[in-house]
C-alpha cells in the first residue's frame, strides 16, 4: 500500500542532473537546523554553514532528524547535499571506511508555526542526484521502502565528492504564516556505517521545472564511451565454442543470438571474428524454443546479405506452428513450447514469449518470409482481450500489471497493426493502435527509467530485476512508432542517463540479481536505439592520437591490421627541419619492441610526410604504440633522434585460434549425448552432472564432488568415432568466477583401455586444449584428473565444461595456450603453493625495481593481495585495500634459454612487472577475475640470469575490489 498522503499512481524518479548554465540568481535558501538528533549513538553538530556534521559513533544503522525554521510561504523543492569533510574516513561524504554512504529512505513533515495540529507529511515522489551507483540510484530514497540492498549511493568509494540530491514534493508545502520543517533521513542498508557523514538541507520557492528539466541533453561521446566498453565487455564473455551463456544456461542459444544481435546493432563488423563465431555456433545447433527462435531471426535480419534462407524458412515454420504452444486450445499466444523439458507445461502462454516471437516474425517478414495474416489477425485480438482496463499488460492474464509487460504489449500491438495494415485489415488495425495509446497512457501514469513499476507495487522490489529488459521494450516501442516522445517524455534522453549512470567499472550493466550479460545486451540496444531496421553504422575507426609531451604526434585507427602515421610536428622535429636535417627512418614500436620502419617518401615536402606504419596483430587487448624519428645533419652523419608520446590502442578485432577453433569444430558433428554413457566418479550436485561435459555447450559443466581426490569421467559410446583429437575445456561455473573452482592441471587420457597418455593443461577456461592421439575408432575414453590449480572457494572440486572428439585430420590452431604441452611451475614451484612479496602500499624512493634495492624494511606477505582478507584467510592472502602497491619477491631459474617462460597474472585493474630492473610485460586492464597468460618482452627475457632474479610489480587499482597475483611457469619445448 502506497504511505499516507502519497497518490497511488505516483513514481519515484531518478534522473542525472544535466550541466546547464548558471542562474543569475541562486534559487537555493540554505537552512539552519534548531535542533537535530540521531539514533544509536551518532552526535550531529551544525556548522557555521549551516551543515550539520556527523561525529562519535559509527553504529551499522542509524537515523538522522533535523528541524528547521521556515519563512512565511510555499516551497517548491528540497535539496539535500551530502558533503565531504576532513574529518571523514577518506574525506567522505561516507561515513564508511571508503567515505562511502547509502541513503534508504527521506522523508519531511510541515507543521504551522504556533500550531497544535498534526504535521502533514511532504508526499515526495521523486528524487534527481547529480551522480549515484549503477544500482543504488537516487529513486530508491523516496519509493516509501527501506529494503535492505537498496537505497541512494553516491560511489562514495570512488569518488570522494559533494554530491547532490533534489526532492520534489508532490504539491509545495508551508504555510502563510511560517512553518516549521523536520527531515528525516534513513540509513538503514545492509552495508554498515553507510551514513552520510556532512549533509546540509535547502529550499526553494522556484518552478520545478526550472530546477530540473525533464529532458536532460545526452552526450553522445559518453554514449560511444559506455558502448565501447559495454562492447568490450560482450566481446570477453564469449565461450570457447562461440556461444554466450548469459542469466539462463538452459537458454544459451538465444543468448547467443541475443549477443551476436547487440554487437552487430551496436556497430561492430558483420564479419568480426566473434560475430562469425557466435554464427557458427547457432549453426550448428538445434534451435526449438521461442526465444531462441525469436532472437535467431532478429539476429539474421541484422547481419543481413547473404541470408541463410533455409534457416530463417525453419524457423519461421517453428514459431508458427508452436502458437498456442502447438494447440490450438491455448489461444493464439506463445509459451515455451511442450516437450522442450521433461517438466514443461502444456498449458503454459506468456506476453514475454509472444513478444520475441511476434518481434522474430517480424523479422522473418523483413526477410523475405511469408506469415498468413490470420496469425496476425488473432493474435491481436487475443491481445487486445487480455489488456487491462487502463491500458496495462501483465504476465499472464490476472497477474499484477507492470511497465515491462505493458510495453511488451504495446510493441506487440504495434506489430500486428503494422502487418495488419500491409494485409489491409484496416479496422483491426485501428483498434490495435488504440490499444497501444491506451498502454502509452498506462505508463505516463506510472511513468520511471529508474524501475520497472508494478502496480501495486511489488514489496520484494522483485519487478525489478527486469528493469533493463524494460528500458530496451520502452525502446523498441519508441522506435516502432518513431516517436521522440512516449507519454509526454523524451524517453531515449531519459532512459539514457539512468543507463549511462548504471553502467559497472567492467562495461556491463546488471541488477541485484546479476546477469550482466543479458542486461547488457537491452542496454546497449537501447543506447544504440537497436529497434531501428538497421542499427548503428558500423564503428568508425578510434583514430586514437598521442597525449601532449612528445616531439611529435602519432594517430591509429585502432583496429587489425593496425594502420598508424604521423599526424603533427612538434616544436623540436620542426626546430631540426629549420637547420636543415632531414629524417632517415622512423622506427615504429609495439610494447617496446620496434615492428617496422618507414623512410622517407622521395619529393614529398618534410612537413607532409606521414612514414605510414601497417601491420597485423597476433592478439586482442590493449597495445602500447611510439614512434622514433632518427635524423641525419646536412652532411649525411646521425644527428640524434625525437620521440612521440606513447598511443595506448585497444583492438578486439583480431581473429585469435579461439574464434579459427570454434568455427573449424562447429562444422564437425559432435557426441551424440543419446548414444553416448557417461560414468563419472563423482558429481557436485545436481546442477554440475556428467551429460553438462557432452552436451555440446561450453557454458555447462560436469563437476566433481569437493572430496573427490582423483576426478575421473568415462565415456562409452554405442557407435565407435573415428578421431584423433580430444579437446577440453575446464570446468567453468561462470566466467569472471571461475578461480573460486579447482581447474584441472595435469590429467591422464585412455583411449579404448590403452596406454595413458599424460598431459598438462594450462590454467585457461577461455580456450580449447587439445590432447592427440594415433587415429583410431574410438569406443571409449577415460580421463582421470591427476592434480588440479586449486580454487580459492573449492580446493579440490573440478571437472570439464566440454569433451570433443574430433579427427586426426581435422586443423589444429597452433597456440600457446590451445595446447596441452607439459608445464613447470617456476613460481611458486607447486601450483598448490603460496609466494611470499615483500611489499610497500606508499610509493618507495630510490630504483625499487633493481636488485640491489635495500628492502628489508619493507612488509611480509603471501599472494594474493586482495582488499578484504578474513582471519582464516591469513595464510593464504595479504589484504590490500589502497590504490597502488608495490612488490618483490626472487624468481630462480636454473637455465633461462630453456622452453618459455610464461607469467600468469591477474590483477583489478593494472599491473607493471619488471625482471632484474627491466619491464617485462604489463596488463593494463582488469583480467576479469582470470589469470591472463603473458609473455615476457624481449628485454626481459634478455634480463634472466641463471640462479636467483628479482621479479618487481607495481600493482595498481583504479576503482572496485583490489586484487593481484602473480605466477611463472615453463612450457617445455615440444
Amino acid at each position: 500500500m502506497p504511505r499516507s498522503g502519497r497518490p497511488a499512481l505516483a513514481v519515484a524518479v531518478s534522473l542525472v542532473l544535466p550541466v546547464a548554465a548558471p542562474a543569475s540568481e541562486d534559487p537555493w535558501t540554505p537552512l539552519e537546523a534548531t535542533e537535530v538528533r540521531a539514533s544509536n549513538g551518532v552526535d550531529l553538530r551544525p556548522l557555521a554553514d549551516g551543515s550539520v556534521l556527523a561525529e562519535g559513533a559509527r553504529p551499522d544503522t542509524t537515523v538522522y532528524e533535523a528541524e528547521y525554521a521556515l519563512e512565511p510561504g510555499e516551497y517548491t523543492a528540497l535539496r539535500l547535499e551530502a558533503l565531504t569533510h576532513d574529518s571523514l574516513p577518506q574525506r567522505g561524504p561516507g561515513r564508511a571506511d571508503n567515505g562511502n554512504f547509502v541513503l534508504s529512505e527521506v522523508t519531511a513533515t510541515v507543521a504551522q508555526r504556533g500550531s497544535v495540529a498534526r504535521p502533514r507529511e511532504v508526499v515526495l515522489t521523486e528524487c534527481h542526484v547529480d551522480h549515484s551507483e549503477p544500482t543504488l540510484s537516487g529513486g530508491y530514497a523516496v519509493d516509501g521502502r527501506v529494503v535492505p540492498d537498496q537505497g541512494w549511493s553516491a560511489d562514495g568509494h570512488r569518488r570522494h565528492e559533494d554530491r547532490t540530491a533534489v526532492l520534489l514534493p508532490a504539491r509545495p508545502f508551508g504555510f502563510n504564516n511560517g512553518s516549521t520543517l523536520k527531515v528525516r533521513l534513513s540509513f538503514e542498508s545492509q552495508w554498515p556505517a553507510h551514513a552520510v557523514g556532512r549533509f546540509r538541507v535547502s529550499v526553494t520557492r522556484a518552478d520545478p521545472a526550472t530546477l530540473i528539466p525533464r529532458t536532460a541533453a545526452i552526450d553522445p561521446a559518453a554514449v560511444d564511451a559506455a558502448t565501447r566498453k559495454g562492447i568490450a565487455y560482450l566481446l570477453g564473455r564469449q565461450e570457447p565454442d562461440g556461444t554466450w551463456v548469459g542469466m539462463d544456461r538452459v537458454h544459451y542459444y538465444g543468448m547467443t543470438a541475443l549477443a551476436v544481435y547487440t554487437l552487430v546493432q551496436a556497430g561492430v563488423r558483420k564479419d568480426h571474428p566473434a560475430v562469425r563465431a557466435g554464427i557458427a555456433a547457432m549453426e550448428s545447433r538445434p534451435c526449438h524454443r521461442t526465444y531462441d527462435r525469436g532472437v535467431t531471426l532478429l539476429a539474421y535480419r541484422a547481419i543481413g546479405e547473404p541470408l541463410p534462407r533455409r534457416r530463417i524458412a525453419e524457423l519461421t515454420r517453428g514459431l508458427l506452428d508452436t502458437v498456442g504452444n502447438g494447440s490450438t486450445a491455448q489461444g493464439n499466444r506463445w509459451g515455451y513450447p511442450y516437450g522442450h523439458t521433461p517438466t514443461s507445461d502444456p498449458n503454459h502462454v506468456d506476453l514475454s514469449n509472444t513478444q520475441y516471437a511476434l518481434l522474430g516474425l517480424r523479422a522473418a517478414v523483413k526477410c523475405g518470409e511469408r506469415v498468413p495474416s490470420i496469425v496476425w489477425d488473432r493474435v491481436a485480438k487475443e491481445l487486445l482481450e487480455a489488456q487491462g482496463d487502463y491500458g496495462s499488460f501483465a504476465y499472464q492474464p490476472g497477474r499484477n500489471p507492470t511497465a515491462s509487460m505493458t510495453v511488451a504489449g504495446v510493441a506487440c500491438l504495434w506489430i500486428c497493426a503494422e502487418q495488419l495494415e500491409a494485409a489491409r485489415k484496416t479496422g483491426l488495425a485501428r483498434r490495435c493502435r488504440a490499444g497501444a495509446q491506451l498502454g502509452a497512457a498506462w505508463l505516463d501514469r506510472n511513468w520511471s527509467v529508474a524501475e520497472n513499476v508494478q502496480v501495486p507495487r511489488d514489496a520484494t522490489g522483485g519487478a525489478n530485476r527486469w528493469t533493463f529488459y524494460y528500458l530496451h521494450g520502452l525502446e523498441r516501442i519508441g522506435a516502432l512508432a518513431n516517436e521522440r516522445l512516449l507519454a509526454g517524455h523524451d524517453w531515449y534522453a531519459e532512459g539514457a542517463a539512468e543507463i549511462l549512470a548504471r553502467q559497472k567499472d567492467d562495461g556491463s550493466w546488471g541488477t541485484a540479481y546479476g546477469e550482466n550479460d543479458t542486461n547488457t545486451c537491452f542496454a546497449l540496444l537501447f543506447l544504440q536505439r537497436g529497434t531501428s531496421s538497421t542499427g548503428r553504422d558500423e564503428r568508425p575507426p578510434a583514430f586514437d592520437a598521442a597525449e601532449a609531451g612528445g616531439a611529435f604526434a602519432v594517430a591509429t585507427n585502432g583496429e587489425d591490421p593496425l594502420v598508424a602515421w604521423v599526424r603533427d610536428l612538434g616544436s623540436p622535429v620542426k626546430e631540426r627541419l629549420a637547420r636543415g636535417e632531414v629524417v632517415r627512418v622512423v622506427e615504429w614500436s609495439i610494447d617496446g619492441e620496434v615492428v617496422a620502419e618507414a623512410r622517407p617518401n622521395e619529393g614529398l615536402e618534410a612537413s607532409l610526410q606521414r612514414f605510414p606504419l601497417q601491420t597485423e596483430l597476433e592478439s586482442n587487448g590493449e597495445l602500447r604504440l611510439t614512434a622514433a624519428m632518427h635524423f641525419d645533419d646536412s652532411s649525411g652523419a646521425p644527428a640524434g633522434s625525437e620521440t612521440s608520446a606513447e598511443v595506448r590502442v585497444t583492438v578486439d578485432s583480431v581473429e585469435e585460434p579461439f574464434h579459427r577453433a570454434a568455427i573449424a569444430d562447429a562444422a564437425v558433428e559432435g557426441i551424440d549425448p543419446a548414444a553416448t554413457q557417461v560414468e563419472v566418479s563423482s558429481a557436485f550436485d545436481g546442477n554440475w552432472p556428467a551429460e553438462h561435459a557432452i552436451d555440446g555447450r561450453a557454458g555447462t559443466a560436469w563437476l566433481s564432488d569437493s572430496h573427490d581426490d582423483e576426478p575421473w569421467i568415462r565415456l562409452r559410446f554405442r557407435r565407435p568415432i573415428a578421431a584423433g583429437v580430444l579437446k577440453l575445456v575446464p570446468a567453468h561455473p561462470y566466467l569472471g568466477g571461475e578461480a573460486d573452482w579447482a581447474r584441472p592441471r595435469e590429467i591422464e587420457v585412455r583411449v579404448n583401455n590403452g596406454k595413458p597418455l599424460a598431459a598438462t593443461l594450462f590454467d585457461d577456461v577461455t580456450v580449447k586444449q587439445a590432447v592427440t592421439f594415433e587415429a583410431t575408432k574410438v569406443r571409449s575414453v577415460r580421463i582421470a584428473v591427476k592434480s588440479v590449480y586449486p580454487g580459492t572457494v573449492h580446493r579440490v572440486a573440478t571437472g570439464f565444461a566440454a569433451i570433443e572428439l574430433l579427427p586426426a585430420d581435422h586443423p589444429l590452431e597452433v597456440a600457446r595456450r590451445g595446447f596441452a604441452r607439459p608445464v613447470t611451475f617456476v613460481l611458486p614451484d607447486d601450483p598448490g603453493g603460496s609466494v611470499e612479496w615483500r611489499y610497500v602500499l606508499e610509493a618507495p624512493a630510490g630504483d625499487w625495481t633493481s636488485p640491489d634495492f635495500d628492502d628489508r624494511r619493507w612488509r611480509k606477505g603471501v599472494a594474493p593481495f586482495r582488499d578484504v582478507v578474513s582471519r582464516e584467510e591469513r595464510r593464504t592472502a595479504t589484504e590490500w585495500g589502497t590504490a597502488e602497491a608495490w612488490l618483490r619477491t626472487e624468481l630462480r631459474v636454473d637455465d633461462p634459454s630453456r622452453g618459455d617462460l610464461v607469467f600468469q597474472v591477474k590483477v583489478d585493474d593494472r599491473a607493471e612487472v619488471y625482471v632484474n630492473g627491466v619491464l617485462a610485460g604489463q596488463i593494463d586492464v582488469w583480467t576479469k577475475g582470470r589469470y591472463r597468460s603473458i609473455a615476457p618482452n624481449a628485454a626481459g627475457r634478455a634480463a634472466l640470469v641463471p640462479g636467483s632474479n628479482l621479479i618487481a610489480v607495481k600493482a595498481t587499482d583504479i576503482g572496485g575490489k583490489n586484487f593481484f597475483d602473480l605466477q611463472v611457469v615453463r612450457t617445455e619445448p615440444d
